[in-house]
């Protein structure tokens, strides 16, 4: 039952990647900060991510999904990002970390619930080179100690 992260930069591809993994079989997640953002919204809130509660409710909103709809039990599982990408974001904007997030990043390493293989999507834009108007995208595969174990995957699209 192993269940990998996609992880990456907004708009890279993540979200199609799931969508293709999710037609070959595969059981996802959807990633829950797109969510929360878009319900706070919806509330009336403009900027959700200045609100007090807005990386608590992703925490509460991954576990949620995490429990639902990967229960231990079942197959291969693809979650787009994970408590950790939450972790990334606080950081990003430089927000202290709340204890939710610090006892589910706790409870997801003593539980071992994620594979240590992470799968970091990436668009290519790169400085001097140019690519004919098209998109490439890497899949890469990435070991959770730091070590980039290589590309597995190029997408390029027109």
């Amino acid at each position: 039952m192993p269940r990998y992260v996609l992880t990456g930069t907004p708009g890279s591809g993540k979200t199609a990647i799931l969508r293709l993994l999710e037609l070959a079989g595969y059981a996802v997640v959807e990633e829950a900060a797109t969510d929360v953002i878009a319900l706070e919204q919806a509330r009336g809130q403009v900027r959700p991510e200045e609100w007090p509660g807005f990386l608590p409710a992703i925490t509460a909103l991954q576990r949620q999904r995490q429990e639902r709809l990967a229960p231990p039990w079942c197959g291969t599982v693809f979650f787009d990002r994970s408590p950790v990408c939450t972790l990334a974001l606080a950081r990003f904007l430089g927000k202290p970390v709340p204890a939710a997030l610090t006892a589910e990043l706790d409870r997801i390493a003593a539980g071992a619930v994620y594979a240590l293989i992470l799968l970091l999507i990436m668009t290519i834009v790169q400085k001097g080179f140019h690519y004919d108007s098209r998109t490439v995208t890497l899949i890469v595969l990435a070991l959770s100690g730091g070590g980039l174990g290589g590309v597995i995957g190029i997408n390029v699209r027109k």
